[in-house]
């Protein structure tokens, strides 16, 4: 049996990263300001957006910016993000231009305070087949990929001011090396269940139940694990029967990889000069930050009612974005199709949202007829309350066989929450 590890923002989150979509957008108004300080015009812009003086408001003096915020308004140099977009807002001296992309996030994080800029692509997308449509689509895909770019310099930036090699969690560490509970898998795999139990009564007890030739590194794995239930398994020693039963309920993965969905690498320094790392890999699904070119940003929902309506446009903007198309640019879904047809898997979901922006790819692991388990690792926060209902309400949303979903998916009694940062 397998596992595949689904590391969603939720994970570097976990770390102390700064990197939401909400976060994002509280930097690019930090550069904003730092922008209109040393601007000598009453008129700044970007690709994105244009902010001007209202020169009526200001009685007609020739304000610039410049002027504006180091003569006046002196506290705008120290505030972050949103505060200085809301104080200008408040401050009543600019007209502000937006493009509707933009535009349209700005609402989110104002009513939401949260934004999820994939899910807003889709919609504005999809709100451009309309008549009275303020956009078209290669507007929008010129803006996503302004956006693209500019979250690529936020993430290099948050990765290149984060020491996360020494912050490893070792609570992760063992979750990502533990053994798969047979309680978890789900009632449908019940025979792969069966014939793995099999195999590894029929396993030279020397190698314990499976198919690794150093018997020392099995065996430490194991006192990792359970040190309490195995003490008296020492090195070139036979197992008794009843060890070898307790053992045989305890199933190490023979392959793991994780999925990183993220752009970072914090889930690449979980592998990195690790005994077993032989047993892992990594898949970046959606790229790397050293390779801007492979960065896949967009959506990716075909089971969408308005995605066969896109398709059957023969406008190929529409699908520019699209990420079943994105994904032929590199071998890393196919990798990824390889993994999960070579046998039984069991899903992790540590930080992962599991919303729709990602349907396609989650429906295909999800439903496959290898999936024995699916496992989500729920935020706890500090009130006590969590996250997991939220997660398998995502969850739902990816399956088209609602009773392969109930049986697939493990119950909140044998899930537990994402370590955090402070638990290290």
């Amino acid at each position: 049996m397998n596992r595949i590890v689904l590391i969603g923002n939720g994970f570097d989150l976990a770390h102390g990263l700064k990197t939401s979509y909400a976060d994002f957008i509280n930097w690019y108004w930090e550069q904003w300001r730092d922008k209109l300080i040393s601007c000598h015009s009453p008129h700044a812009h970007d690709e994105l957006c244009t902010l001007s003086l209202d020169l009526e408001e200001t009685r007609d003096r020739k304000e610039t910016w410049h002027s504006l915020l180091n003569s006046h308004m002196h506290s705008f140099q120290s505030m972050a993000g949103m505060k200085f977009y809301d104080y200008l807002k408040s401050y009543g001296v600019i007209i502000k231009t937006f493009t509707p992309l933009l535009e349209a996030i700005m609402h989110d994080v104002k009513h939401q305070n949260w934004v999820d800029i994939e899910r807003i692509y889709y919609r504005l997308l999809c709100d451009s087949l309309k008549e009275n449509s303020k956009v078209s689509p290669s507007e929008l895909n010129t803006q996503l990929a302004v956006l693209t770019e500019k979250l690529t310099e936020y993430l290099k930036y948050v990765e290149g001011n984060n020491e996360i090699k020494g912050n490893l969690n070792d609570a992760i560490i063992r979750k990502l090396y533990s053994p798969i509970n047979p309680n978890e898998i789900a009632i449908c795999a019940s025979q792969q269940k069966r014939d793995w139990i099999e195999q590894l009564k029929k396993a030279d007890p020397d190698l314990l139940y499976y198919k690794l030739s150093d018997y020392e590194k099995q065996y430490k794995l194991l006192k990792y694990y359970i040190p309490d239930s195995i003490e008296k398994i020492k090195k070139d020693e036979k197992v008794i029967d009843q060890d070898f039963q307790l053992v045989s309920e305890l199933f190490l993965p023979e392959q793991v990889m994780i999925v990183n969905f993220n752009y970072t690498h914090i889930a690449d320094t979980y592998i990195q000069d690790n005994q077993y790392n032989h047993t892992f890999s990594i898949n970046h699904i959606h790229g790397e930050l050293e390779s801007p070119q492979s960065i896949i940003f967009g959506y990716g929902d075909e089971l969408d009612k308005h995605y066969k309506e896109l398709e059957e446009l023969n406008d190929n903007e529409y699908l520019n974005n699209i990420k079943s198309i994105k994904y032929l640019e590199a071998t890393n879904y196919r990798n990824l199709l390889n993994f999960i047809e070579s046998a039984p898997f069991q899903i992790y979901i540590m930080g992962h949202s599991c919303g729709n922006s990602d349907r396609t790819l989650l429906n295909t692991l999800f439903e496959h007829e290898n999936c024995i388990s699916i496992k989500p690792f729920y935020y706890q926060k500090e009130d006590s309350s969590d996250n997991y209902t939220e997660i398998a309400q995502n969850i739902s949303r990816n399956f088209k066989d609602k009773q392969a979903l109930r049986d697939k998916v493990v119950p909140k009694d044998y899930c537990e929450p994402l370590p955090q940062a402070s638990a290290n």
